[in-house]
């Protein structure tokens, strides 16, 4: 048993009924398609980078740094967890209150950019010349 789903323009995937199962293949919920001379960009809707912004959001509040490890952005990661410490240390030895504030800044700072780094790979991008295939 097959049935279409359209996930774009002019795109039509079929949904395979597999044997002994009783839901189709998964096909993410699209939520926006752009348009580029020689590619579509899609924004689709995917449950598990959902877990995954949990994840590395709450990563990112126990330790400064390692949401962005958890993404891969290894650089940012050692930048971050970094600046908690000098922050934290040096700071805080001429003026605790000011170290304090600029580690929790960090901190917070830290766990925005890890959720955000997490939802923005939610996108796909599909040459022109793949769907023309298809149609």
């Amino acid at each position: 048993m097959t049935s279409v789903q359209s996930v774009g323009p002019s795109v039509q995937q079929p949904m395979q009924m597999q044997p002994g199962f009783a839901q189709p293949q998964y096909y993410p919920e699209v939520l926006d398609v752009k348009e580029y001379p020689d590619h579509f960009v899609y924004t689709i809707k995917d449950d598990a980078s959902t877990g995954k912004k949990w994840g590395v959001g709450l990563g990112s509040f126990f330790l400064p740094g390692l949401g962005q490890a958890i993404n891969g952005q290894w650089l940012k990661a050692a930048g971050f967890f970094g600046g908690c410490l000098v922050a934290g240390k040096a700071l805080a030895k001429y003026n605790p209150i000011l170290g304090g504030l600029t580690t929790l800044g960090i901190s917070i700072w830290s766990i925005v950019d890890a959720v955000k780094n997490a939802s923005s790979k939610s996108k796909q991008v599909v040459p022109k010349e793949n769907i023309n295939a298809q149609g």
